[in-house]
């Protein structure tokens, strides 16, 4: 779903998707709000590609939930505050062909 203009909020997610997803790409939309609290529950969740929009809020340390990320960018929102330490010590990010791309916060 990236680069197509999509305005909005990010949804909540499903239980039963919360055990499915893989992959989810919304880069470079205009979509707006906070990381809703479900999505820290997707637990097979391998990419997350959130960067270019006009995403709000603060990064909270629940996205350390996520263990099983190998690629994250939030880079280009609009988030505050610092971001967690606890990014630092999620097993499968930072291990070779990962990537990891952190937002300015203000």
């Amino acid at each position: 779903m990236h680069s197509n203009e999509i305005t909005g909020k990010l949804p909540e997610v499903s239980s039963i998707a919360q055990k499915s997803l893989r992959w989810i790409d919304t880069s470079n939309n205009r979509l707006t709000g906070e990381i809703p609290r479900s999505w820290y529950g997707i637990k097979e969740l391998n990419f997350l590609y959130l960067n270019k929009n006009k995403l709000s809020g603060s990064i909270t340390n629940s996205i350390s939930e996520l263990s099983t990320l190998k690629d994250l960018w939030l880079s280009d929102n609009m988030f505050r505050g610092d971001i967690p330490l606890e990014i630092g010590v999620m097993s499968s990010l930072g291990k070779s062909n990962s990537a990891i791309f952190f937002p300015t916060m203000t």
